[in-house]
């Protein structure tokens, strides 16, 4: 089982195992209907990421269908959306570099942009369907990247973000992240604490 920011737990005696479809996050209070989480009965509803599939028309679809569901994005590579934005050249214009730790002033040359949303799955159509709740899983092995991604899906109103460490597929296993962090465990926390640290600074 996957919780906050994504770490693998053991399985809860309820039957939820540790694989990204059973994988629970917890959602704000006040994000779902009268202000309490989507249930039912006991249990949360997930609509699991998977890849090729969890697209924006999909998620749309499925939001249509129920509000009480939450639903998973398909994982974003942070590398993409730090790269895309062009943090890696603001940061390289300060003298660092995405292996090192991000600096107080990083918190304010961030700019959400229509693209870094797009990037990072976010659809809000303002015709009354709201995306939420809804986690963005993120993919990555790097703690500044994990950062500025996290910061990225916290600002486009992502209820929780989720760190990929669960994918077998050798397409992720080559970028050395998804299960490959199980191998590290001093990394995937250190990559948790800057999936944490991102959250505090959300404006949402």
């Amino acid at each position: 089982m996957v919780g906050r920011a994504g770490v693998p737990t053991k399985d809860d005696g309820h039957g939820r195992g540790d694989d990204a479809a059973g994988a629970q996050s917890s959602t704000r209070e006040g994000d779902a209907g009268e202000g309490a989480k989507p249930r039912l009965g006991e249990k949360e509803l997930h609509i699991a990421p998977m890849i090729d599939v969890s697209t924006i028309e999909f998620r749309y679809f499925i939001r249509l269908l129920t509000k009480r569901a939450v639903i998973w994005n398909q994982m974003v590579v942070a590398e993409t959306l730090y790269y895309r934005s062009g943090q890696h050249l603001r940061d390289r214009a300060r003298g660092s570099s995405s292996s090192e730790e991000p600096q107080a002033h990083d918190e304010s040359d961030f700019e959400l942009t229509e693209e870094l949303s797009r990037y990072c799955g976010w659809f809000d159509f303002n015709d009354g369907v709201d995306p939420r709740p809804t986690i963005c899983q993120i993919g990555t092995n790097n703690h500044r990247e994990a950062y500025f991604a996290s910061r990225v899906a916290r600002e486009c109103g992502y209820d929780e973000v989720n760190l990929n460490a669960e994918c077998p597929s050798d397409r992720v296993k080559g970028k050395c992240f998804g299960a490959a962090l199980m191998k590290g465990v001093w990394l995937t926390g250190v990559l948790k604490a800057k999936l944490e640290r991102a959250e505090n600074f959300s404006s949402r």
